[in-house]
């Protein structure tokens, strides 16, 4: 991958963190197994921003909401 390339990869990680944020806000309504699922998928995320190397490159599926009824 070029360094652009990377450079983008990096950029879109940093954006899913942003845009999911709200997931582990304390007042909202998931199911506490859907929120595990959003801090499992959000740490993978921020866990390749820090190791920023070219063999574990690939953003997870993100999780499904699933809301509290």
């Amino acid at each position: 991958m070029t360094q652009i390339n990377m450079h983008l990869y990096y950029k879109d990680l940093k954006q899913q963190l942003i845009d999911s944020d709200w997931t582990v806000l304390p007042d909202v309504a998931l199911t506490e197994e859907n929120k595990a699922e959003w801090v499992t998928w959000r740490g993978i995320l921020r866990s390749q921003l820090v190791n920023q190397s070219n063999s574990n490159i690939g953003i997870p599926p993100k999780p499904e909401e699933i809301w509290e009824i």
